[in-house]
């Protein structure tokens, strides 16, 4: 009973109205981007730098993706993730993405939009002083989920993106309670 409870608490607290909403958060020291523009509505992306050195070069990357069931959730979910890690060397990313609550969209624009995350920071990897060929996906629950495509999957991308000739694909998946099915009817 005390589970139940719980869970209908999350679900609400994931739900509620405003939970979701797309908007610019204010991340200290974070710098902030739109990387694409889908079903009317600006995705930022946001980016926690290592302190730098003028002898860095390209560095490990990880972006993460929040859960919330494919329906709500928030960018911040992994904003101490993001810093623990850019204060140990890598830059990290937190990214929002499309979801029911807000945009009226269901899980392949959720995957489509982590790929067109992934790609965005292959793309300006010389700018943000990543590491091409070492980009980590890292999400939880529908998160995670989202994250594991990019890693694993082939294709899936948002059909209206104008350049797909970069690769989607992570080179590694920091996954936390991934919704995940891999059966033959997954």
């Amino acid at each position: 009973m005390k589970l139940t409870a719980a869970v209908l608490f999350l679900t609400v607290l994931v739900t509620r109205p405003g939970f979701s909403e797309t908007k610019k958060h204010e991340f200290p020291g974070a710098t902030a981007e739109v990387y694409k523009t889908a079903s009317d509505d600006q995705l930022w992306i946001y980016r926690f730098d290592p302190v730098r050195s003028t002898t860095d070069v390209g560095r490990p990357a990880v972006v993460f993706f929040f859960g919330g069931g494919w329906n709500g959730g928030t960018v911040t979910q992994f904003e101490q993730h993001a810093r623990y890690l850019a204060a140990r060397g890598m830059v990290a990313f937190v990214a929002d993405y499309r979801v029911k609550s807000r945009q009226k969209t269901a899980p392949d624009a959720c995957v489509a939009d982590g790929k067109s995350a992934i790609r965005w920071v292959r793309r300006h990897a010389g700018r943000l002083g990543v590491d091409p060929d070492r980009i980590a996906a890292g999400g939880g629950s529908a998160g995670g989920h989202v994250a594991a495509t990019t890693g694993i999957c082939d294709g899936l991308d948002d059909p209206a993106e104008k350049d797909s000739t970069t690769r989607s694909k992570s080179n590694a998946l920091l996954l936390f309670n991934p919704v995940y099915d891999n059966g033959p009817k997954g």
